[in-house]
């Protein structure tokens, strides 16, 4: 940093001494953007611009700091211009393509980063940039040529490891993601992304152990990630670690009170606990945050039927299935619910519906089963249950449905 200042300090003398040095205006407007002073390089950047109209890669750096402001419509100007000036210019082309993507207008971008590896075919960045993208896009397997192909440039780009590593993780190729994160640690053994990530395919593999043990080294590398300490929780869920699961997902709630996830989450923790009040405090948090997360209408409908307050389940259900028209799960429950409420034929017709949306739903097969014998409807009643038990249902299960029957 101190040679940066330096560096500034002699620049000030050489515009002192000729006020029309765009050169020096340009140089010193790099160094305040390596000092991270972005409106400094701008104002520099622009007084080099005013003096020479024409120097490409001046426009490209002031591109450069709009950019790191967020101002990425400001930046696509001066890459425009860049471009306008030198269409050769594959590194512009490349960072056009990333404010385009930071826009959210994934097709232009992809169309920036391919006239940048047209003009330069070994730039490994583009291809990595294309790559996220393509997944962007859901074409997991685009992005994967493409984050390959980077790698194949720059076998020490861990950001391409670790991106093909989400590709395959997408892709269901979790085995090969794993490899990925590995050597994306290897190269930066600091990446806590990457520890994050490995810690999210081994909960999908169910090494729920080697999860926690990933999530801990992200978090003591970065202990300030919401996200993180969210991913630990549910590994933690999944251990039976209620409690543990809580404090992390309170630790996450406190990091950033927007996230919906946690919330979701702890109410799910409270749920295995049987505190359904905050249980259902925590689902009502999270639907405020998005009122169309349809699975937390559901949680909060299950956790409300615990407590017996079956009215504001079923208007739950109801609203999953409002939200989630196709929603199976909401169906069975609410026909759950009409059941425990009487409501035998309301409590059909969800079943039916749930088989009709799932004709291999072997338990909506059996409580219509057993709503039907409730009827003295006794020969539906057996069809179903026989459909519940050719789909695997437990036996356990189908002798007391039947027992039912003949008491």
């Amino acid at each position: 940093m101190g040679d940066l200042q330096r560096a500034i300090d002699d620049y000030d003398s050489a515009i002192g001494l000729d006020p029309n040095d765009a050169i020096a205006y340009y140089n010193r407007g790099l160094a305040y953007y390596d000092l991270g002073n972005f409106h400094r390089a701008i104002d520099d950047y622009d007084s080099a611009i005013r003096l020479d109209p024409n120097d490409a890669i001046a426009y490209y750096n002031r591109g450069l700091a709009y950019y790191d402001l967020g101002d990425f419509h400001r930046a696509i100007d001066d890459y425009d211009s860049s471009i306008e000036l030198d269409s050769n210019y594959a590194s512009a082309y490349n960072y056009r393509g990333l404010a385009f993507y930071d826009l959210g207008d994934l097709h232009r971008a992809i169309d920036d980063y391919d006239s940048s590896i047209e003009l330069d075919p070994n730039y490994a960045s583009a291809h990595h940039n294309r790559g996220l993208a393509y997944d962007s896009l859901g074409e997991h397997s685009r992005a994967i040529d493409d984050y390959s192909a980077a790698i194949r440039i720059d076998p020490n780009y861990a950001s391409a490891y670790n991106n093909r590593g989400l590709a395959f993780y997408n892709l269901g190729d979790f085995y090969r993601a794993i490899d990925d994160y590995e050597s994306a640690i290897r190269i930066d053994p600091n990446y806590a992304e990457a520890y994050n990530n490995r810690g999210l395919t081994y909960r999908n593999l169910g090494e729920y152990h080697r999860a926690v043990e990933d999530y801990n080294a992200a978090i003591e590398l970065n202990p300030y990630n919401a996200k993180t300490y969210t991913n630990r929780g549910v590994a933690y869920r999944y251990l039976g670690e209620y409690l543990r699961a809580i404090e992390d997902y309170g630790k996450a709630i406190s990091l950033d009170p927007s996230l919906v996830t946690p919330y979701y989450n702890r109410g799910l923790a409270y749920s295995n606990m049987g505190e359904f009040q905050k249980a259902i405090d925590d689902y009502g948090t999270a639907i405020s945050l998005d009122p169309d997360l349809a699975i937390a209408y559901n949680s909060r409908g299950i956790a409300y039927a615990e407590l017996g307050n079956l009215d504001r389940a079923i208007k739950d259900f109801s609203s999953v299935i409002g939200i989630t028209p196709n929603d199976v799960s909401a169906y069975y429950n609410r026909g759950l619910t009409y059941d425990t409420m009487g409501e035998s034929l309301k409590a059909i017709d969800d079943f039916s519906t749930a088989i009709s949306l799932d004709p291999d739903y072997g338990l909506a097969y059996l409580l219509r089963g057993a709503v039907l014998g409730e009827l003295g409807r006794v020969d539906e009643a057996m069809a179903d249950i026989n459909r519940a038990s050719a789909l695997g249902v437990d036996e356990s299960l189908i002798q007391r449905v039947v027992s039912s029957f003949n008491r």
